[in-house]
């Protein structure tokens, strides 16, 4: 399987439709990839001979040359938002995603406002719009992949866990106490504990060592600081600490990075 972090979009079509009762697409092989959302209605995909009953909040993915057929179900309008394109790897070589035909992932807010969002851009093609288009959709992408391998995420994200990791990203170099993220969202330090579990797989302490771990070693990476520094800009107070942790994280301990980090500017 291709890595799907080195995908590159080349975006032929995008239309934004509201089809009737009496819509089709007779049996044809997809001349490219096809990714369609059903943000309305019912309809029927017929992939490779096998029969799929699509109903709103699904996503049906066509790859290029599959053998596919489309109805309507019902008498009601159905609402699509519908994606022509091919993908390429670092190498330019034509890949698939790996995706399977129909993915459930319900109406995301989020979601919904990139589709939208890219909507406009592409009707209004602007200077540059393909550029600022591409970029949109890599991020519906990004949504697709965590609904399909993560199927906790597939509930509406809570926004009470949003707003708390909003804080963590913006304060991450300074002291965080439990008290000041559950007045944050009024709510109760240990039952808010038990939510961000919940949502995000970690506990409080957890995330804001991940985010703090992570950006030390952005640190160390691309400059040329010392250890002392980055552990102290990274919101760690005892740099025998930080390396403990740092190698815990990481598998290599902070001075391995900054080693490789110096061979790289040679």
């Amino acid at each position: 399987m291709h890595n799907i972090d080195n995908i590159i979009p080349t975006i032929n079509c995008f239309v934004k439709r509201t089809v009737t009762p009496d819509w089709k697409i007779s049996k044809d092989k997809s001349k490219f990839h096809e990714l369609t959302f059903v943000n309305e209605g019912n309809l029927t995909y017929v992939i490779n001979d096998t029969e799929y009953k699509v109903i709103s909040g699904d996503l049906i993915y066509i790859p290029e040359g599959t053998k596919y057929n489309v109805y309507t179900n019902n008498r009601s309008l159905s609402n699509l938002y519908t994606f022509n394109l091919f993908f390429y790897d670092q190498y330019h070589e034509k890949i698939c995603l790996p995706f399977e035909y129909l993915i459930h992932i319900g109406h995301n807010e989020e979601l919904l406002e990139l589709f939208n969002e890219f909507f406009k851009i592409w009707i209004e093609k602007k200077p540059y719009y393909k550029l600022k288009s591409r970029s949109i959709f890599m991020e519906v992408i990004y949504w697709v992949v965590i609904f399909s391998y993560n199927s906790e995420q597939n509930n509406y994200y809570d926004i009470r866990i949003k707003k708390i990791k909003n804080y963590i990203l913006e304060n991450y170099n300074k002291i965080i106490k439990i008290k000041t993220l559950s007045d944050l969202v009024d709510l109760n330090p240990v039952y808010l504990g038990a939510l961000f579990k919940k949502e995000t797989g970690l506990s409080i302490k957890e995330y804001i060592t991940n985010i703090r771990i992570n950006y030390a070693e952005t640190l160390l990476k691309n400059d040329n600081f010392s250890i002392s520094y980055v552990a102290s800009q990274s919101g760690f107070d005892d740099i025998y600490y930080f390396s403990k942790v740092f190698k815990k994280t990481k598998g290599i301990p902070p001075s391995r990075i900054e080693k490789i980090s110096n061979e790289q500017y040679v």
